[in-house]
């Protein structure tokens, strides 16, 4: 058999066998001295990790220091690989700050076996795996200097340490690199999860490959602000030119991922100039506006978190900056935006075009921090609610306390404000034009202020208000506003029946309309030709909205902070109103204060003329209730009776009308009570005071006084009683009018009367006639005669289970008496 093998390799070619033999030979002679290195390392272990300690030393500051170091095989073969466990480098104050610039658990080397018998070994590739670079620095102290190589102490040991170690392979697996100041104060930490690259050395330079992917904690060039790229992975195969003379790091346009996020990075690092510098240009062809923003310091990202764009944008920026400066780099970006629905504070801008840009370095030599910083939007094109709207220079600045600052300009049919007041306003016609000046905070809650400048027309409007249903046929109306305020200036609006004519303002508009507004107060003058109250009822019956938001927290949108301000803001309004009506009442020549707020209605100081007289009255309700209390206090001057009665319906009973009474009226009364939700009286609700006197009076076929007659004075013409003054104080509880004794001298009867006359049921009233002709007693008193008592007839009015008031005689005086209601 071994004849048969020895065979077999004769006839094997020549050339073949020399190959063989030159390749076993070659195998053998690489497991010889890899055997022979890795027994060599083993058995001259700490002397080889002194001697590479010291090495390392003589040319770097520092303690440098190997644990151990053990041969590889697998790994290596059939080159040699070392690995290096627990290499560090620290300094004399690490037992202070327990910080190792270099703290890396594992260096595996791979050399070129054959390599060590020249005076260049190749390393073939250095990988270093789980550790920490942490350069550090404070007010007192920095490990950088341990970066630094030592100088020379003669040319024989410059010469030495020109002999160079050149490796062309590295990695990097689980590396953490963190770079803290703590005086600025400024930290960039990242880990390196993996990177596999090479270098490719010449005389002029490196060239760089890295495949890398990296975990981003921070980078805080200024941690007051937060860091960049904060909790991000870049997924990058990083491309690398460095310029030995020039000291240039540059690197190609590529693309790097970061997020998932392809963008398009190029970047230049001087080390040459002092200050060192570098240029970082971006660009990311399609990015989705909370990633890009999530790219910023936290600051940056607090002070954009009202903003949001729907679809991705396009993002070109440049970073300008010094490697060792203390100041943040010049930042520039540009974007573009087409189509896009675009969120902000105030709400969202659909099928918005714009193109935008952010700089920080607004005035130059004050710094690249936030408060030098400014993002500007220039033509913006946007459909908001539906409503066509134009801004130019749009600027927010100052991103520490950002402030915010547009034009807007907008020409559209009044009918679109429905999407943004529907259930405050709704317009049915007209046109409105805007043009308006903003420069103010960019949320509510912002101290710096509001103001707006500019004009709201609208022009030929109808439209409703919601909450109180009323239709207004024709308005035009002129906003104008004057930085805080807002003025209300010739403005007009019609109802069916009404006409009104308004301007005024209402101060800090802006600030508290964002702050607080419910503390919005308005200031209007009111004049009108003609005012039908009844199309106005429904201010006070509409039922006052509860769980409204508080004044600090944010109303979810432009709708519901309208709403709000017209039911929680207070009106002060000076009224003059050449005719006004309600139902049958009717006056002219009103003047008067009124008071509008969330739970009260007031007109105060009202002068009105009257039913041929004056009143004067101040007249309060409480708003937002099933029933409405009430409270009016008045003075009447010289009212003709006859229209009082018709004006206020007969005050809502049938047995004393306006046919039945005429003459002057005057009156002092102080009465409240409550009102059902289409204002009429609620009944038995009427409590008060009212001091009256009648003069040149008539009682005109009152039915009671007429039906006398079946027992007395039946010659008498009862059908018109004349009277020249009547005067009393009557008090009114649960809507009875409690009538204290009095005397009615006529021309035909004399009556003492008291008791109580209820507006519903309930009345009762005694009533004394003396039979004498009260004309002959009169005749006896001018004649010095005396007048004789005569027969006193007892009759009592009461009102029957109908309701109606009948007059019958009291033989047993079973009606109230005078010394009763004296008694009262």
């Amino acid at each position: 058999m071994n004849e048969t093998k020895t065979n077999r390799w004769k006839r094997l070619p020549k050339g073949l066998r020399i190959v063989v033999i030159v390749f076993v030979s070659f195998l053998l002679l690489n497991v010889l001295a890899w055997f022979g290195t890795s027994w060599y390392i083993h058995s001259h272990k700490q002397e080889l990790l002194q001697k590479i300690s010291a090495k390392v030393s003589e040319n770097l500051n520092g303690n440098f220091h190997i644990n151990d170091m053990e041969p590889v095989l697998l790994r290596g073969f059939p080159n040699l690989a070392v690995e290096l466990n627990g290499v560090t480098l620290s300094d004399s104050l690490y037992t202070t700050y327990h910080i190792n610039l270099i703290d890396v658990q594992s260096a595996y080397v791979k050399l070129n076996i054959f390599s060590l018998l020249t005076r260049h070994p190749k390393i073939i590739k250095v990988t270093l795996a789980n550790g920490t670079f942490h350069l550090f620095s404070d007010s007192t102290f920095s490990n950088g200097y341990l970066l630094k190589f030592k100088r020379s102490k003669d040319s024989a040991s410059k010469k030495k340490n020109n002999n160079r170690i050149d490796f062309e392979n590295f990695g990097l697996q689980n590396i953490t690199f963190n770079i803290e100041n703590k005086t600025k104060p400024k930290q960039l930490l990242f880990t390196v999860n993996s990177m596999n690259g090479s270098i490719h050395s010449s005389e002029t330079g490196m060239d760089i490959h890295a495949d890398s992917k990296i975990h981003v904690a921070q980078l805080g060039f200024n941690l007051n602000k937060g860091g960049y790229l904060s909790n991000k992975n870049i997924d990058a195969d990083f491309h690398l030119l460095f310029h030995k003379e020039k000291k240039d790091l540059s690197m190609p346009v590529q693309r790097v991922k970061i997020n998932g996020t392809t963008l398009l990075i190029g970047a230049d690092f001087n080390f040459g100039n002092n200050p060192q510098i570098y240029s970082l240009n971006i660009h990311a062809p399609s990015i989705g506006f909370k990633d890009a923003v999530s790219i910023l310091t936290q600051k940056l990202q607090k002070t954009l978190q009202p903003f949001n764009l729907k679809n991705n944008l396009s993002v070109k920026a440049t970073v300008d900056g010094h490697l060792s400066g203390p100041d943040d780099p010049v930042v520039l970006a540009k974007w573009q935006v087409k189509n896009n629905d675009f969120t902000a504070p105030f709400g969202v801008m659909q099928n918005a075009t714009f193109t935008g840009a952010y700089y920080n370095n607004v005035i130059p030599n004050q710094g690249h921090g936030d408060d030098n910083s400014q993002i500007a939007l220039d033509s913006l094109n946007a459909l908001f609610y539906g409503i066509p709207v134009k801004m130019k220079d749009v600027r927010m600045f100052n991103l520490t306390h950002p402030l915010l600052d547009f034009k807007l300009t907008s020409d559209f049919p009044v009918e679109k404000l429905n999407g943004i007041s529907g259930s405050t306003f709704f317009f049915d016609s007209g046109r409105t034009n805007i043009n308006i000046n903003y420069h103010g905070g960019i949320v509510p809650q912002d101290t710096l202020g509001h103001t707006l400048t500019g004009k709201i027309h609208i022009e030929n409007a109808a439209f409703f208000y919601v909450p109180s249903n009323i239709h207004f046929q024709k308005g035009n109306v002129n906003l104008v506003f004057d930085k805080h305020n807002l003025i209300l200036d010739n403005t007009t609006l019609a109802t069916l029946k009404s006409d009104i004519s308004m301007s005024g303002s209402a101060s800090n508009f802006m600030n508290l309309y964002f702050t607080n507004p419910g503390k919005i107060v308005f200031n209007w003058n009111v004049e009108s030709k003609h005012l039908a109250l009844d199309e106005f009822k429904g201010m006070i019956d509409a039922p006052k909205k509860t769980g409204s938001k508080n004044s600090n927290q944010s109303l979810e949108n432009i709708n519901e902070k309208l709403e709000y301000i017209m039911r929680n803001s207070t009106a002060n309004l000076h009224l003059r109103v050449a005719n006004i009506a309600y139902k049958t009442f009717s006056a002219h020549d009103l003047d008067a204060t009124a008071n509008l707020s969330p739970d009260n209605l007031s007109l105060n100081n009202a002068n009105v003329k009257f039913a041929g007289g004056n009143i004067h009255a101040t007249i309060s309700a409480a708003q937002g209730r099933s029933e409405v209390p009430f409270r009016m206090k008045a003075n009447a001057q010289g009212v003709d009776v006859d229209k009082l009665f018709t004006a206020f319906a007969d005050f809502g009973q049938s047995s004393l009308t306006a046919k039945n009474i005429d003459g002057s009226f005057s009156a002092n009364v102080d009465v409240q009570g409550n009102l059902t939700q289409q204002a009429d009286l609620v009944k038995n609700s009427l409590n008060g005071k009212i001091s009256f006197v009648l003069t040149d009076g008539h009682l005109i076929n009152y039915k009671p006084l007429l039906s006398v007659q079946k027992y007395v004075f039946k010659k008498r013409d009862l059908a018109n009683v004349a009277f020249k003054t009547i005067r009393n104080n009557f008090s009114i509880s649960d809507g009875k009018i409690t009538i204290p004794p009095m005397t009615i001298a006529s021309n035909v009867i004399e009556l003492n009367l008291q008791g109580v006359y209820a507006i519903d049921k309930g009345t009762d009233i005694g009533i004394d006639v003396p039979l004498r002709d009260p004309q002959k007693a009169e005749e006896r008193r001018a004649q010095g005669k005396k007048v004789r008592k005569g027969i006193v007839v007892h009759l009592r009015a009461r009102d029957d289970v109908s309701g109606k008031v009948r007059l019958v005689w009291d033989p047993f005086h079973k009606a109230p008496q005078k010394e009763d209601m004296n008694n009262d």
